[in-house]
């Protein structure tokens, strides 16, 4: 360090290439969101049909509605974490909006954490044993406490 540099050159040149997002160095940039997936589908009798939505998400939200809006029950399984089975197909060819929306993570649930805390408090106490011991008796020698017959 030399004398008279100044202390934003040497902060800069210890930081090469480090970047702040803002004066306090916290980024704004937002993480992006899945904002769901909509597809017109057509389905057809005695056939499954795996539909891949990329929500990335095993917990998902989906729903269907046919040409007149009215809402459409299907059953689905998951595949894996971007694609679901459609495994009850209708009778006839059905044409159907398909609505597959991601839902937050469980551990971002507020009851997820109460849970988990209550849980590991319960498991915590996993053996309880009580023992009582009357040391403190009368005993006469020869003594015996039964009346008997008189």
């Amino acid at each position: 360090m030399e004398t008279g540099e100044a202390v934003d050159s040497i902060m800069a040149r210890s930081q090469k290439g480090a970047k702040q997002g803002n004066a306090a160095g916290v980024t704004t940039k937002k993480k992006p969101e899945n904002k769901g997936f909509v597809q017109e589908i057509t389905l057809f009798p005695d056939s499954d049909l795996v539909v891949s939505h990329g929500q990335k998400s095993k917990r998902v939200r989906v729903t269907a509605r046919d040409s007149s809006g009215f809402a459409y029950n299907i059953k689905y399984k998951k595949v894996d974490e971007n694609s679901i089975r459609i495994v009850k197909t209708p009778v006839d060819t059905t044409s159907v909006r398909l609505n597959v929306v991601a839902l937050p993570k469980a551990s971002e649930q507020k009851w997820y954490g109460v849970a988990q805390t209550a849980a590991r408090f319960l498991m915590m106490i996993r053996g309880v044993s009580v023992t009582y011991r009357n040391t403190y008796n009368l005993s006469v020698p020869g003594f015996l406490p039964d009346v008997g017959d008189m």
